[in-house]
């Protein structure tokens, strides 16, 4: 469940003394695409279950553009030179579900719960 609170009104990130789980997002408008420079993160975040990381150190690039009324494409650059050799792009598209009367159930997550656990285990990865 995690959200951002990202600024668009031009003004500098924070301090590097200031580390934080989503970093310091800050976003401009490059005509119909909504661009967001990230940096700042406490590096103890991660980009999938398989375990690929970036340090304190990564900047990240997002490219979000609305492609047609249904489709949001997402795009984001990381570049980190104490992980990776050179920036590299993951993209996939977000689809509005157009079934009539769908519902979205919201996953628990809170203290204690196991359960995300048990199905990365389940899927063969070690925690």
């Amino acid at each position: 469940h995690p959200f951002r609170i990202v600024p668009t009104d031009g003004r500098p990130h924070t301090g590097k003394d200031l580390l934080m789980w989503l970093g310091d997002p800050r976003g401009r408008w490059e005509g119909n695409t909504l661009v967001i420079e990230t940096v700042n993160q406490n590096g103890k975040n991660y980009l999938a279950q398989r375990g690929r990381f970036y340090t304190e150190e990564a900047r990240l690039i997002e490219r979000m553009t609305m492609i047609d009324a249904n489709t949001i494409h997402w795009a984001a650059t990381i570049d980190d030179s104490n992980v990776y050799t050179r920036p590299f792009t993951i993209a996939f598209a977000f689809r509005r579900n157009t079934v009539p009367n769908t519902e979205v159930w919201e996953e628990a997550c809170f203290e204690d719960n196991t359960e995300q656990m048990q199905l990365v285990r389940n899927n063969g990865f070690k925690v």
